[in-house]
């Protein structure tokens, strides 16, 4: 079982990492960074909530969203004084490591859902003190939780973050039973299956579970895109010497991944263990095909102007070319700045062009590129600009073809 201990090692640290590393590194210019990013973020958080009021996105993927949003807030937020010249920046990411799950929790107890939104109790001392989380304290929180569920069985959200506070516990057979409840009421849930495969595995892992490796097929088969079922499927085809389905699994896995981060290193790592594996059981695998997703990370096109809109426009307007998420946050993941002048222009987008680190063509699958003119040169969109959008492309593609042909209202 080395394999699947090094793959739940990887799982732990890429959780860390989203919400360690900004606290360990050292950025410049934090102050003014932080206001535009703040700015920015809070932006996209309002567009996501009108797309959800406009029944533009469902509540799945508002709450994708949301979450996507304040992790790359989280991240992109810098302070000046961190680890190297701030010794309370170790301390507070070390504090943050393990209230982040237990404030989850108290979270949950006090907003989670709309059946809780009557009087609630005080929250436990532990919610002020950063220093006083004691295991009797998570504990107390998570019995608390577990109370409410066994007065409101039918909240799905509920059992799931009762799981993944049992998980964090290490009490895999009451994580186990959080998740079955989980599963009864989201059965087409591929995230919900996968963690309960993941609450099986972990109840004895010095064997192949049977009812993991059920569930984990069955969150793969509702969503072959799932990055944890992804992960777990390739663990257990990785015990059952599958080396070729780990390659499958895991190569699917990177292409969602940031390149050269430490999450996609640590996966490639594992699928060159794979290929070892293979080679030294006499079955070599056939070299990937696939393409290194930066080398994908692309969109290219042609914008030009609708002739009705030639008059109304200055050759030294700003001509923004961006590329966001078709669906999700709307940020651009993509940004090319030019004068209006330049209209036709062909154009090409790719990573260099990046907004944020997080957020690049390279992490997504489908995009909506757009054109739009700016006379005061602002990138935030104003009333009276002209834009342009295309139908949702898939990164990668070119000989895109953008008519900036109506006002922003």
């Amino acid at each position: 079982m080395i394999a699947f201990w090094t793959i739940c090692g990887i799982l732990i640290l890429i959780a860390l990492l989203f919400v360690l590393t900004p606290l360990l590194r050292r950025k410049g210019n934090g102050v003014e960074r932080n206001h535009l990013n703040i700015s920015l973020y809070q932006q996209q958080l309002n567009e996501l909530e009108t797309d959800r009021e406009n029944a533009l996105v469902n509540e799945a993927q508002y709450e994708q969203g949301r979450q996507e949003i304040q992790k790359r807030l989280l991240e992109d937020i810098s302070d000046e004084e961190t680890a190297e010249s701030n010794p309370a920046g170790k301390k507070t990411a070390l504090v943050l490591g393990i209230a982040i799950p237990v404030l989850s929790v108290l979270l949950y107890l006090q907003l989670g859902h709309s059946k809780f939104l009557g009087p609630q109790e005080a929250p436990p001392e532990a919610a002020a003190d950063n220093g006083g989380f004691t295991q009797e304290k998570i504990e107390t929180m998570v019995a608390k939780l577990a109370a409410r569920l066994q007065k409101n069985p039918s909240d799905a959200e509920g059992w799931t973050m009762l799981g993944r506070s049992y998980m964090i516990l290490k009490r895999f057979p009451d994580a186990v039973d959080a998740f079955d409840h989980a599963s009864k009421l989201l059965p087409n849930d591929a995230q919900v299956l996968a963690e309960y495969g993941e609450s099986e595995m972990m109840t004895d892992p010095t064997k192949l579970n049977p009812k993991a490796v059920e569930l984990t097929e069955k969150a793969l088969k509702i969503d072959p895109n799932n990055p944890k079922a992804l992960t777990l499927g390739g663990a257990i085809a990785f015990e059952q010497k599958n080396y070729a389905r780990v390659v499958m699994l895991w190569e699917n896995l990177l292409a969602q991944l940031q390149p050269d981060s430490e999450d996609a290193k640590a996966v490639e790592n594992g699928i060159a263990g794979a290929r070892e594996a293979a080679k030294a059981s006499g079955k070599p695998l056939p070299e990937s095909k696939l393409k290194p997703r930066s080398a994908m990370a692309s969109v290219s096109g042609t914008v030009t102007l609708a002739p009705e809109f030639a008059s109304k426009i200055s050759p030294k307007d700003t001509l923004f070319i961006f590329a966001r998420a078709s669906s999700g946050p709307r940020m651009p993941l993509a940004i090319l700045k030019v004068e209006a002048r330049e209209l036709p222009l062909k154009f090409s987008l790719d990573d260099t062009l990046a907004v944020a680190p997080m957020m690049k063509l390279s992490n997504f699958r489908e995009v909506v590129v757009g054109a739009r003119i700016s006379k005061s040169g602002n990138a935030m969109p104003q009333s009276g600009d002209l834009e342009g959008l295309s139908q949702p492309v898939k990164v990668g593609a070119g000989d895109i073809h953008i008519t900036i042909d109506k006002p922003v209202p």
